[in-house]
């Protein structure tokens, strides 16, 4: 574990598993690189459907916001009074879909916490103005009734760079923060100009800066690419509440978190960067790796602490 100022760095040591080798393997015979673009011209969306087994596992709530539902989910037994608000990733354009569903059942389990997961708009009929206001309306709605020093926020991927550019409008309007963010696989830099993305490109089985740069454009909308709210790299984190991330290398998306940790130096912030060699693009959305074992182990930690 490295310390740099308020910030800290561990890079995991082990070798990656024999199934997180073969998965990026399928992802190419897949051609999954080539999807969000293709994805985004003919408007696709996935439904976001919380599978029936949640029900009979879990306590489930239900609340809409402007047509768009709420979850509340809890353990049955042996619940905390923590709460996170979930901001799921898809790149903007993908709903909550099986994997997704897959990855909160095991995050309950680890951080035996109450899940807040908003199915929030999606381009491209929404941009971020409309995201960013449904957000606002759900956290207020939250706030309402339970305890903001007991609120983490956690997302992963797209859902990570939200949390952390709404984490901003909170604090832009001074308003109350939560306990910490958590960000998986953040997505920090909407315009993916970082020349340093070229060298990961080939090396990421899943994402293609070419389609992301698309899907950033529509999701900016009449907002300024580097607007830290949807592109939080270019944000003033003073005052933040604490950060963890983790990252794996073979992400393109790794390129701007280490511009990030290479500069947050100049900012007054509790930051853990937790770097995971050659996995790919939020690898948390299969549970069973080893790897990912070990973030939900720690997410039990973060979140109960």
């Amino acid at each position: 574990m490295m310390t740099h100022e308020r910030s800290t760095y561990y890079q995991h040591k082990q070798s990656r598993s024999f199934l997180a080798s073969i998965i990026p393997m399928v992802m190419k015979l897949m051609a999954m690189k080539h999807r969000i673009g293709r994805d985004l011209k003919r408007a696709y969306h996935n439904q976001a459907e919380m599978p029936s087994s949640f029900k009979r596992k879990f306590i489930v709530k239900s609340h809409e916001i402007d047509r768009h539902i709420i979850w509340t989910i809890s353990p049955k037994s042996n619940s905390t009074d923590q709460v996170v608000l979930y901001l799921h990733g898809g790149a903007y354009l993908y709903g909550l879909s099986g994997e997704y569903w897959t990855m909160i059942e095991e995050m309950i389990h680890h951080t035996k916490a109450t899940y807040i997961i908003p199915d929030y708009p999606l381009v491209p009929e929404f941009t971020a103005t409309d995201v960013h206001g449904f957000v606002q309306k759900v956290y207020d709605w939250v706030a309402e009734s339970r305890d903001v020093s007991k609120i983490t926020f956690l997302g992963d991927s797209a859902g990570a760079g939200l949390v952390l550019g709404f984490t901003h409008t909170l604090m832009i309007e001074r308003k109350k923060l939560p306990k910490q963010v958590i960000a998986l696989s953040p997505w920090l830099d909407v315009s993916l100009d970082n020349p340093d993305i070229a060298e990961i490109e080939n090396k990421d089985p899943l994402l293609s800066s070419k389609g992301l740069k698309l899907v950033g454009k529509a999701y900016a909308g009449e907002w300024n690419t580097k607007d830290p709210r949807i592109s939080p790299i270019y944000g003033n984190f003073k005052g933040f509440p604490p950060i963890t991330v983790f990252i794996s290398t073979y992400d393109i998306l790794y390129a701007d978190v280490e511009k990030w940790r290479n500069q947050i130096s100049d900012h007054d912030i509790q930051i853990s960067f937790n770097v995971y060699p050659k996995l790919f693009h939020d690898w948390l959305i299969v549970p069973i790796l080893k790897e990912s074992q070990l973030v939900l182990k720690r997410l039990g930690e973060l979140i109960s602490e």
